[in-house]
């Protein structure tokens, strides 16, 4: 893209998710199928697909199901949220879960924003297996290239399960802090 196209996307580019909503599900249930249906009877791996479609309160919602836990994938106009959390006992009737993660997606002039928030950083903690050194939040960011399509849906949602699932963003654990090496540490 030439750096005037680009300059003029970053200032008129609005990205309505919900009209998506068919190509994210079909991109959560493609980055799904490879665990789906894995596991003996008790502890299967189950995508639910929709289960949640509000056109009247703007959202529709996408899950995957195991045993105890659940990952839903909601579909709003200016973000997508995945929550995992546990099962509650009003699961099987009403898909309520006690969530421990919250991660959304949204796009601000040509960034990809990540927000990540441990709603119950001792559980979380135990589900990724790493204590949390830097807080229970998170902001990360990337460029985007503008287009949205299948395999940009399918990479954004691996994004999102990878750091629901091990608290890692592009293979690095994000409630770490990270070592700050100044010059003078480098001897320059």
């Amino acid at each position: 893209m030439e750096p005037w196209q680009e300059k003029i996307l970053t200032e008129i580019f609005h990205k309505d998710f919900l009209e998506d909503k068919e190509i994210i599900g079909r991109a959560f249930q493609e980055v799904c199928k490879p665990i789906e249906g894995k596991g003996d009877e008790q502890h299967k791996c189950i995508y639910n697909g929709v289960i949640e479609d509000k056109e009247d309160e703007f959202y529709c919602m996408f899950e995957l199901e195991l045993q105890i836990y659940s990952y839903q994938l909601t579909v709003f106009n200016d973000y997508l949220r995945l929550l995992v959390g546990k099962k509650t006992q009003y699961y099987l009737e009403n898909k309520l879960i006690t969530p421990m993660c919250k991660i959304e997606y949204s796009i601000s002039e040509n960034q990809e924003i990540y927000k990540v928030k441990a709603l119950s950083k001792i559980e979380y903690e135990k589900y990724v297996g790493y204590n949390f050194e830097d807080g229970d939040s998170m902001e990360m960011t990337e460029v985007t290239d503008f287009i949205f399509d299948d395999n940009k849906y399918i990479r954004v949602i691996n994004n999102l399960m990878n750091i629901a699932e091990t608290g890692t963003f592009k293979g690095e654990r994000l409630f770490e802090k990270k070592q700050k090496i100044s010059a003078k540490d480098l001897g320059l």
